[in-house]
Protein backbone atom coordinates (compact mmCIF):
# COMPACT_ATOMS: atom_id res chain seq x y z
CA UNK A 1 0.00 0.00 0.00
CA UNK A 2 1.01 3.34 -0.90
CA UNK A 3 -1.10 6.38 0.73
CA UNK A 4 -3.85 3.70 1.70
CA UNK A 5 -3.98 2.56 -1.62
CA UNK A 6 -3.10 -1.17 -3.43
CA UNK A 7 0.53 -0.23 -5.00
CA UNK A 8 2.90 -2.66 -7.09
CA UNK A 9 2.11 -5.79 -9.63
CA UNK A 10 -0.61 -8.07 -9.70
CA UNK A 11 1.90 -10.37 -8.21
CA UNK A 12 3.05 -8.33 -5.04
CA UNK A 13 -1.40 -7.33 -4.43
CA UNK A 14 -1.71 -11.11 -4.54
CA UNK A 15 0.37 -12.20 -2.15
CA UNK A 16 0.67 -9.15 0.03
CA UNK A 17 -0.14 -9.27 4.06
CA UNK A 18 -2.74 -6.49 3.64
CA UNK A 19 -3.14 -5.73 7.31
CA UNK A 20 -1.67 -6.75 11.06
CA UNK A 21 -4.11 -9.58 11.15
CA UNK A 22 -2.84 -11.05 8.11
CA UNK A 23 0.67 -10.43 9.32
CA UNK A 24 -0.57 -12.20 12.80
CA UNK A 25 -1.91 -15.18 10.72
CA UNK A 26 0.92 -15.90 8.79
CA UNK A 27 3.33 -15.81 11.90
CA UNK A 28 1.10 -18.30 13.28
CA UNK A 29 0.13 -20.82 10.06
CA UNK A 30 1.49 -24.45 10.83
CA UNK A 31 0.42 -27.27 8.36
CA UNK A 32 2.18 -30.48 6.85
CA UNK A 33 4.94 -29.96 8.60
CA UNK A 34 5.65 -26.19 7.65
CA UNK A 35 5.93 -23.43 9.83
CA UNK A 36 5.93 -20.28 8.32
CA UNK A 37 7.52 -18.37 11.65
CA UNK A 38 10.11 -20.78 11.38
CA UNK A 39 10.56 -20.51 8.02
CA UNK A 40 10.85 -16.37 8.26
CA UNK A 41 12.90 -16.05 11.26
CA UNK A 42 15.87 -18.94 9.46
CA UNK A 43 15.56 -16.75 6.19
CA UNK A 44 15.43 -13.37 8.04
CA UNK A 45 18.53 -14.57 9.66
CA UNK A 46 20.28 -15.59 6.93
CA UNK A 47 19.66 -12.00 5.17
CA UNK A 48 20.96 -10.30 8.26
CA UNK A 49 24.23 -12.46 8.52
CA UNK A 50 25.01 -11.73 4.91
CA UNK A 51 24.03 -7.81 5.35
CA UNK A 52 25.99 -7.28 8.31
CA UNK A 53 28.96 -8.84 6.36
CA UNK A 54 28.63 -6.30 4.13
CA UNK A 55 26.70 -7.73 1.13
CA UNK A 56 24.93 -4.98 -0.60
CA UNK A 57 21.50 -5.30 -0.53
CA UNK A 58 20.94 -5.20 -4.32
CA UNK A 59 23.65 -8.51 -4.42
CA UNK A 60 21.51 -9.84 -1.60
CA UNK A 61 17.90 -9.34 -3.09
CA UNK A 62 18.15 -8.27 -6.51
CA UNK A 63 15.23 -6.07 -7.00
CA UNK A 64 13.44 -7.42 -4.02
CA UNK A 65 15.62 -5.53 -1.30
CA UNK A 66 13.07 -2.68 -0.90
CA UNK A 67 10.37 -5.78 -0.22
CA UNK A 68 13.07 -7.29 2.74
CA UNK A 69 12.87 -3.76 4.33
CA UNK A 70 9.11 -3.89 4.00
CA UNK A 71 8.56 -6.98 5.48
CA UNK A 72 11.14 -6.48 8.53
CA UNK A 73 9.16 -3.17 9.04
CA UNK A 74 5.91 -5.03 9.02
CA UNK A 75 6.79 -7.92 11.15
CA UNK A 76 9.21 -5.91 13.59
CA UNK A 77 6.50 -4.11 15.01
CA UNK A 78 4.27 -7.15 15.06
CA UNK A 79 6.67 -8.85 16.95
CA UNK A 80 7.20 -6.04 19.21
CA UNK A 81 3.34 -5.86 19.37
CA UNK A 82 3.00 -9.48 20.40
CA UNK A 83 5.72 -9.84 22.47
CA UNK A 84 7.59 -12.72 19.83
CA UNK A 85 11.67 -12.11 21.26
CA UNK A 86 12.80 -14.07 17.92
CA UNK A 87 11.16 -12.11 15.27
CA UNK A 88 11.31 -9.16 16.92
CA UNK A 89 15.26 -9.54 17.07
CA UNK A 90 16.06 -10.28 13.85
CA UNK A 91 13.71 -8.12 12.14
CA UNK A 92 15.18 -5.11 14.02
CA UNK A 93 19.04 -6.31 12.88
CA UNK A 94 17.87 -6.55 9.14
CA UNK A 95 16.23 -3.30 9.53
CA UNK A 96 19.12 -2.02 11.18
CA UNK A 97 21.80 -3.57 8.63
CA UNK A 98 19.44 -1.82 5.59
CA UNK A 99 19.27 1.60 7.49
CA UNK A 100 23.37 1.79 7.54
CA UNK A 101 25.12 4.17 4.52
CA UNK A 102 26.96 1.14 1.84
CA UNK A 103 30.43 1.49 2.18
CA UNK A 104 32.38 3.21 -0.81
CA UNK A 105 33.45 0.64 -3.05
CA UNK A 106 37.01 0.57 -3.67
CA UNK A 107 36.18 -0.42 -7.07
CA UNK A 108 34.22 1.65 -9.27
CA UNK A 109 32.76 -0.85 -10.95
CA UNK A 110 31.30 -1.76 -7.62
CA UNK A 111 29.48 1.12 -7.38
CA UNK A 112 26.29 0.44 -9.38
CA UNK A 113 25.13 -2.32 -6.91
CA UNK A 114 24.91 -0.09 -4.51
CA UNK A 115 21.75 0.98 -5.62
CA UNK A 116 18.77 -1.31 -5.65
CA UNK A 117 18.13 -2.59 -9.70
CA UNK A 118 14.47 -0.97 -10.72
CA UNK A 119 11.95 -4.06 -11.58
CA UNK A 120 11.68 -2.48 -15.19
CA UNK A 121 14.80 -3.33 -15.88
CA UNK A 122 15.22 -6.75 -14.76
CA UNK A 123 15.50 -8.79 -17.24
CA UNK A 124 15.72 -11.88 -15.21
CA UNK A 125 19.42 -12.89 -15.95
CA UNK A 126 21.91 -12.52 -13.40
CA UNK A 127 24.83 -10.57 -14.81
CA UNK A 128 28.47 -11.79 -12.71
CA UNK A 129 28.28 -8.32 -10.73
CA UNK A 130 24.53 -8.84 -9.26
CA UNK A 131 25.60 -12.37 -8.24
CA UNK A 132 25.77 -12.82 -4.40
CA UNK A 133 29.51 -14.12 -3.82
CA UNK A 134 27.92 -16.86 -1.17
CA UNK A 135 25.29 -19.55 -2.13
CA UNK A 136 21.71 -18.22 -2.39
CA UNK A 137 19.75 -18.30 0.62
CA UNK A 138 17.22 -19.94 -1.05
CA UNK A 139 19.08 -22.60 -2.31
CA UNK A 140 20.59 -23.16 0.80
CA UNK A 141 16.77 -23.95 2.10
CA UNK A 142 15.71 -25.59 -0.21
CA UNK A 143 18.40 -27.84 -1.35
CA UNK A 144 20.35 -28.66 1.45
CA UNK A 145 21.11 -32.40 3.65
CA UNK A 146 19.99 -34.08 0.37
CA UNK A 147 17.05 -32.06 -1.24
CA UNK A 148 15.15 -32.05 1.87
CA UNK A 149 13.25 -28.66 2.56
CA UNK A 150 13.17 -26.99 5.68
CA UNK A 151 9.79 -27.35 7.66
CA UNK A 152 10.32 -25.61 10.72
CA UNK A 153 12.07 -27.93 12.71
CA UNK A 154 15.20 -26.21 13.14
CA UNK A 155 17.07 -28.05 11.06
CA UNK A 156 18.35 -27.18 7.34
Amino acid sequence: LRNGNPAGSAQNRMYELADDEQARAYLSFEADGVNLRDNYIVILTEAARHLEQGVLPARLMGIDAPRLLASAKLFLRIGTEEEDEPVRHVCERVVRALSQPPPTPADPRDASEQAVPDESSDDGEDSPGERCSEEPIAKRLNTSQGGQRHTGSGQL
